[in-house]
């Protein structure tokens, strides 16, 4: 064999070696670029399902609170300043609102416009008692606000976990002469248990927070209410 074939057979084994390198590379590359897509194409389709799935959830809890928002302006708008001076007249008005328990399982109870409460339908005994400490119901009897859904709490007759919603009750004038309370307890089955009783996967949750609280309201794993 002499010099020259030795050199062309030198030659071919670098262009192949050559070759094989750039193609080992290129469908390394390919590979690593068609993972990467995949994992990204992945990870929008699975926050895109989550998305959805927390988009249904939160639409028909809103849906529940605009029901029990709109029972309670319904009933308080049915209260003018002379009935509310006649705390035997308002407890039997209260009384007749059958429906009203329903939707709030803790009871609903109307406070004039110190915030001290003149009439209560529920186990807590809430006539007497004073809740103008209540920002919900500070709002509502200031006026800057006509409904309030308030934030999570502890109540302090129920010892329980609760959170109310308030509406204003208006004189002719339209100015916030006392409010109508309706009060859920988180400790008992109540609307927001729809977030409980849903999983995401085989391992997943939800939790419904108030952020201006700092506090999770209820949750699929129901020991982390008002964490």
């Amino acid at each position: 064999m002499n010099w020259h074939a030795l050199q062309l057979r030198s030659l071919k084994t670098r262009v192949t070696v050559f070759t094989l390198t750039i193609l080992v590379l290129g469908f390394g590359s390919l590979a690593f670029y068609a993972s990467r897509m995949l994992r990204d194409d992945m990870q929008r389709l699975t926050g895109e399902q989550q998305f959805s799935a927390v988009s249904v959830l939160a639409a028909s809890i809103n849906d529940e609170l605009a029901n029990r928002i709109a029972a309670l302006e319904l009933v308080a708008g049915a209260i003018d300043a002379s009935l509310l001076g006649r705390p035997a007249a308002l407890q039997n008005l209260l009384d007749q609102k059958i429906g009203l328990p329903v939707y709030f399982n803790a009871g609903v109870h109307i406070v004039g416009r110190d915030g001290v409460a003149v009439a209560d339908v529920s186990e807590a005994g809430r006539v007497g008692k004073s809740f103008a400490d209540n920002q919900a119901v500070q709002a509502v009897l200031s006026g800057q606000k006509r409904s309030v859904v308030g934030g999570p709490l502890m109540g302090p007759l129920l010892k329980q976990p609760v959170f109310p919603i308030v509406t204003a009750i208006v004189d002719d004038q339209g100015r916030s002469i006392g409010a109508l309370i309706g009060t859920t307890s988180l400790a008992k089955p109540n609307f927001l248990d729809k977030i409980a009783q849903s999983h995401y996967g085989d391992s997943g949750g939800y939790y419904l927070a108030a952020p201006l609280h700092d506090l999770i309201v209820t949750a699929s794993d129901k020991s982390r209410t008002m964490q």
